[in-house]
């Protein structure tokens, strides 16, 4: 099965950060292959507060799968955001929702 994993988030009520994968097809291809490479860097750089080595592999994500641009276009805001409002030195990469809805 080709499943991505495209966030780790904590949610109110629970300590523990919970993984987020999205299924897109069945089987593994190549294009889920270069897809899933580049997530890793992307989430690697992204995790590591590195906002400009995160970009280009962010970019790579959104050519290869546009269908998941909304997830992509999340990404590029919570990027902006950080740029504006640092995270703490100490963040693990885990987005806090402020509810189990978002």
């Amino acid at each position: 099965m080709a499943l991505l994993e495209i966030d780790r988030v904590r949610v109110k009520g629970r300590s523990e950060p919970l993984t987020i994968y999205t299924l897109l097809a069945a089987t593994r291809d190549a294009a889920f292959e270069r897809l899933a490479a580049a997530q890793a860097r992307f989430l690697a750089a992204y995790r590591a507060q590195d906002w400009a080595e995160a970009r280009a592999p962010l970019a790579e994500c959104r050519d290869i799968a546009p269908g998941l641009a909304e997830l992509y276009g999340l990404f590029t805001r919570r990027i902006a955001d950080y740029e504006t409002e640092p995270a703490a030195p100490a963040w693990d990469g885990v987005y806090v929702a402020g509810s189990k809805t978002g």
